[in-house]
């Protein structure tokens, strides 16, 4: 009988094959061409959304109302009567005046702990000092209710969740109107570049004043407010309080 015996392969470790040269490989030519064309393009890219950005943050507010005034100049029938109705601001902001250019306060954000968890409670702080003014910002929304005043209310009674506190019998304050057709950021430290155009009134304030001051108003712009003092006086509100300042609308069409 006779035995065949198989020779053995020759097996050669994985280590010694030779590895095919990449084509992109950085040291090659078209390896470097192609990463300096990724490079370009993606600094390109974020150079665009920059611009962008700048732009559509220097867009004014258009009114969402177009036509209507065409509309109610040939309007005939007898008009609907509509009610006042209450604006509260969509900023209350702290500025330290004695900066140039004023920067925003940020107030630390204040929660109150419930069974659902820690919520946001949204107060809207109102503080005038000798270096620190109140800036309120308000966008008129409603068509033909653009007769509007701005007001200022502050509780009868010192203390109480409203903190309201008056460091005199009566603080004398002055309430500019600013030029800006941009929000402020009142959540982070922003310097306040809107310069002051008019001085809306000088008013006279203590516990329970109620003042009212008129302004023009324009459905679809935005509105903004400073009230400085030489004096010092606070108070808070939160939710739809009518405490501290807000705007009143009135029909005009």
């Amino acid at each position: 009988m006779l035995f065949f015996r198989r020779s053995p392969k020759n097996y050669i470790p994985l280590s010694r094959l030779s590895e095919p040269e990449s084509i992109d490989d950085a040291s090659t030519p078209n390896g470097t061409r192609k990463g300096r064309i990724i490079d370009w393009a993606t600094t390109l890219i974020l150079i665009c959304g920059f611009v962008d950005a700048a732009a559509l943050a220097d867009l004014p507010f258009r009114s969402s109302y177009a036509g209507l005034e065409e509309l109610y100049a040939k309007w005939e029938g007898k008009r609907p009567q509509y009610h006042p109705i209450t604006n509260l601001p969509n900023l209350v902001t702290q500025a330290d005046t004695s900066s140039r250019p004023r920067k925003t306060i940020v107030r630390e954000a204040e929660y109150v702990r419930t069974s659902h968890g820690m919520i946001l409670i949204d107060n809207r702080h109102f503080l005038v000092r000798p270096r620190v003014s109140t800036i309120v910002q308000f966008r008129i929304l409603d068509f033909g209710m653009e007769r509007c005043d701005l007001m200022i209310t502050f509780p009868k009674v010192s203390g109480g969740e409203s903190g309201t506190y008056f460091a005199a019998d009566i603080v004398e304050m002055d309430v500019w109107e600013l030029q800006t057709d941009k929000l402020v950021a009142g959540k982070t430290k922003t310097e306040i570049r809107a310069p002051r155009i008019a001085l809306l009134d000088s008013i006279r304030a203590t516990y329970g004043s109620n003042i009212s001051m008129p302004f023009e108003c324009k459905s679809g712009f935005l509105h903004t407010f400073e009230f400085t003092s030489n004096g010092e006086a606070q108070t808070k509100a939160s939710g739809r309080e009518l405490i501290g300042p807000y705007v009143i609308q009135y029909q005009t069409v």
